[in-house]
């Protein structure tokens, strides 16, 4: 490859600044807790079936869930 490829985003940075893309919020929550499948019995099921459990629903959108939701209503992710 052309060795001048490479260079090209770093100097239309430095002319022209950052690219307001770049300087959006992703929106990624914190987690506030650990992933609710560390520890949980059927971790290695749901790995097999491809399923979640509310819990982790909840935690991958929020950061956070409640412990009464480990194991209750899995199924499959939408858009598998």
């Amino acid at each position: 490859m052309h060795s001048d490829y490479f260079s090209v985003g770093c100097e239309q940075d430095y002319i022209k600044g950052r690219s307001l893309n770049a300087l959006l919020p992703l929106n990624t929550p914190e987690n506030t807790r650990d992933v609710p499948c560390e520890g949980c019995v059927n971790i290695e099921r749901c790995a097999a079936r491809a399923t979640e459990c509310v819990a982790f629903r909840q935690w991958t959108a929020d950061g956070d869930y409640q412990d009464k939701d480990v194991m209750r209503l899995l199924r499959v992710p939408r858009g598998v």
